[in-house]
């Protein structure tokens, strides 16, 4: 599963578990920690928690939508990746405000608020792996030129195409782009310079190497090494003279 279905799915799950506390009525608002005015609400068959509770689900549900919009999906929808932005700063916020005000403020030490502020880092962690999961695939759609070419595909090409999409969690225009990339770079020829360059290498590997543009001093390197071959001769000598006496 892709970083993208992670993300909205747990939108989603939000979602449908908010309705269910609207269904589930007064017991469900004092389980999840609703608070007890919530509850008495719901208890006096009042709208207002009912009202509350479904726009903060379709609010999770809208959070969804657009984060799956990072995928092939809902590719129309407008400034997604910024609104994605916006919702992970939104569940961080919620998570990292209420920990840093636990310590402060005695009302914050409840246990709804602890594991609803982790579960609120663990959206905001995944909302922004999608983002970062997702990031080649938008610079390559924000950089692709306009241009009036239609084509045909295959069949067995497109539903490729698809597989490939929804695997990764890529745009299908992302992977076509990127496919007539790598081609272009694998069979572009090669320019003027990299020509010219390839023409020096070889000529100065046909060239004779250079004499030595030194000839004192090596002939003086020679000779050095020649008298310290007849020293080293002459002392084994005496070595072995020295044995046999």
């Amino acid at each position: 599963m892709s970083a993208v279905a992670w993300a909205s799915g747990l939108d989603f799950i939000a979602a449908a578990l908010h309705i269910a506390i609207i269904v589930g009525g007064a017991p469900w608002y004092r389980f999840f920690g609703a608070g007890e005015q919530m509850a008495r609400w719901a208890e006096q068959g009042s709208i207002r928690p009912s009202l509350i509770t479904a726009a903060i689900a379709l609010a999770l549900a809208g959070f969804g939508v657009f984060t799956l919009s990072l995928g092939s999906c809902c590719e129309s929808l407008p400034w997604r990746r910024e609104i994605v932005w916006m919702i992970t700063g939104i569940y961080g916020a919620r998570a990292g405000l209420v920990l840093l005000l636990i310590p402060l403020m005695p009302s914050l030490r409840t246990p709804f608020m602890l594991w609803s502020s982790l579960i609120c880092g663990l959206f905001a962690t995944a909302h922004f792996w999608a983002l970062q999961a997702t990031a080649q695939a938008y610079f390559l759609y924000r950089i692709e030129i306009t241009m009036p070419i239609s084509i045909r595909l295959p069949p067995e090409i497109e539903s490729q195409i698809t597989g490939f999409s929804s695997r990764f969690g890529v745009s299908k225009s992302a992977v076509i782009v990127r496919s007539i990339q790598e081609f272009l770079t694998r069979h572009a020829q090669p320019s003027s310079f990299d020509i010219y360059e390839k023409a020096m290498r070889s000529q100065q590997k046909s060239l004779p190497p250079k004499p030595d543009a030194r000839p004192l001093k090596s002939q003086a390197r020679q000779a050095i090494e020649r008298k310290h071959a007849q020293r080293s001769a002459r002392a084994t000598q005496a070595l072995v003279a020295a044995k046999k006496a």
